[in-house]
């Protein structure tokens, strides 16, 4: 009985993966050869696969030495679990507990202490780092302060999600914007068949352009065929696609976004009244609601790492388009058969927690509070997305005019949603101010080993961890959450 809506499924995964494949192969010249982003996702890759000779980072005795802080915390913290006597130092959430007003209407608001955060963190840029933990708090002084002036009765104020879609909407197109020239020459290349201007790529310009074409026409039947309307699939298409450029640039740059789903249909579509929307057409949305939750493990950022590896490495990037698109269809089917086997072993609503069933729990939550109560559309939340809009707009031109302007416009954007991080990218971001000001990029890079070494370290113990975990079956150390 699973057969059919599997390979439904299925297919619409391979879909994305492939038109995953086509952007990626479009932009990624702009961004690997002529800005020469960052990337901080892959530079412990780099740096664990670089030749074993005097030199290397591998060889450091800074990165073994953050590997051993890491490493043997976890292993101390894994070890309490057990044997209560032992020492335990906290590096997961902690609440922070307001009980005063207006205190009080912060929320949910954590303080963490992951050392693989913090080292990743340490490899973004000095003004991003800064952006992204100044904006998480940016968004938690407007509930103080609402709760100040009396807004704190108005529902969902301060209209984070509104604030979200504003800010994600409008760094899509300032980055489309961006890159008019690049796209333009792009495109005539790929017009002429000149085949000699993408001969790096992954796929030629003109198989790139006409597959993305063809992808985002599939997606778009796709969905019409689900039974949502035409126009508001145009929009729900639309919009994933310039978020996934949108995410993409922000893993480039910052190394992770870890919480975002603003502009997902079932708060996308909030803005506008439900009365002009089909009842499929809800339900369609709310079916999307897997693919967009979080965002966490998107398709295309892990696509462009993996080509930066290669290329750091000097592998045709050609060689790696089939052994990616086997991939996705070796953990399209593997992923959909551990789901099903642990949902009917445990009991879907017995021992099961986590992705699976959160997901269908906000899906349908969502589905029947729309088709049975509806909602309206509301000045006060579009006021919010234009105003958005229009400070990533003055932040953006702001950084294009002041050399030195401290406020990224992606700061905004992936800040808001740094509930578990906000903490760890501070951290990181006072240790490496100081660490350039009083001691240079010559210090700078006598340390980066070391936190390369907290993540490799933090992510070796834990996955250890887990792996005694699922042998046999007991309860262990998790080192994040």
């Amino acid at each position: 009985m699973w057969a059919a809506p599997l390979a439904f499924w299925s297919l619409f995964i391979l879909i994305a993966g492939w038109t995953m494949l086509c952007l990626n192969t479009i932009f990624r010249r702009a961004w690997m050869d002529q800005t020469r982003l960052s990337f901080p996702i892959v530079r412990l890759p780099l740096a664990l696969t670089e030749p074993f000779i005097p030199g290397a980072m591998i060889r450091t005795r800074a990165l073994w030495l953050g590997f051993l802080a890491a490493a043997g915390l976890d292993l101390l913290n894994g070890s309490h679990e057990w044997f209560p006597n032992l020492p335990y130092f906290q590096t997961r959430a902690v609440p922070i507990q307001f009980t005063q007003p207006p205190w009080t209407a912060v929320g949910w608001f954590v303080r963490t202490f992951y050392p693989f955060a913090i080292g990743l963190a340490y490899l973004v840029p000095l003004d991003v780092s800064f952006s992204c933990w100044f904006f998480y708090l940016f968004i938690k002084a407007q509930m103080v302060i609402g709760y100040q002036l009396g807004y704190s009765n108005i529902p969902d104020f301060p209209y984070v999600s509104e604030q979200g879609i504003g800010a994600w909407v409008t760094f899509g197109v300032i980055l489309l914007y961006a890159s008019r020239g690049y796209l333009k020459e792009i495109f005539f290349a790929a017009w002429r068949g000149d085949r000699s201007l993408g001969a790096e790529e992954p796929l030629p310009y003109r198989v790139a352009l006409v597959g993305a074409l063809v992808g985002l026409a599939a997606f778009t039947a796709f969905w019409w065929l689900a039974g949502m309307s035409l126009l508001w699939v145009l929009l729900m298409v639309a919009t994933y696609f310039l978020l996934a450029l949108c995410i993409t640039r922000v893993r480039a740059e910052a190394g992770g976004q870890h919480t975002v789903w603003d502009l997902e249909p079932i708060r996308l579509f909030r803005l506008f009244d439900s009365t002009l929307m089909t009842a499929p057409t809800m339900a369609a949305a709310a079916l999307s609601h897997w693919f967009w939750r979080l965002n966490r493990s998107h398709i295309m950022p892990s696509q462009m790492e993996g080509f930066k590896l290669a290329q750091e490495h000097g592998i045709p990037l050609r060689k790696l388009v089939l052994p990616m698109l086997l991939s996705i269809a070796l953990a399209t089917v593997v992923g959909q058969w551990a789901c099903l086997h642990v949902l009917y072993r445990e009991g879907a609503l017995a021992k099961c927690a986590g992705f699976a069933r959160w997901t269908g729990w906000e899906s349908f939550s969502w589905l029947e509070g729309a088709v049975h109560s509806g909602f309206k559309a509301e000045a006060s939340r579009w006021g919010v997305v234009g105003a958005a809009s229009m400070f990533t707009l003055l932040l953006y031109a702001m950084r294009t005019r002041f050399v030195g302007f401290p406020f990224h416009p992606l700061g905004y954007c992936i800040g808001p949603g740094l509930v578990w991080l906000w903490l760890p990218f501070f951290i990181a971001w006072l240790v490496k101010f100081f660490v350039l000001r009083y001691g240079g990029l010559r210090m700078y890079r006598r340390t980066l080993p070391f936190f390369l070494g907290l993540v490799l370290g933090d992510y070796t113990m834990g996955a250890l961890w887990s792996l005694i975990g699922v042998v046999w079956g007991v309860p262990t150390l998790q080192i994040s959450h």
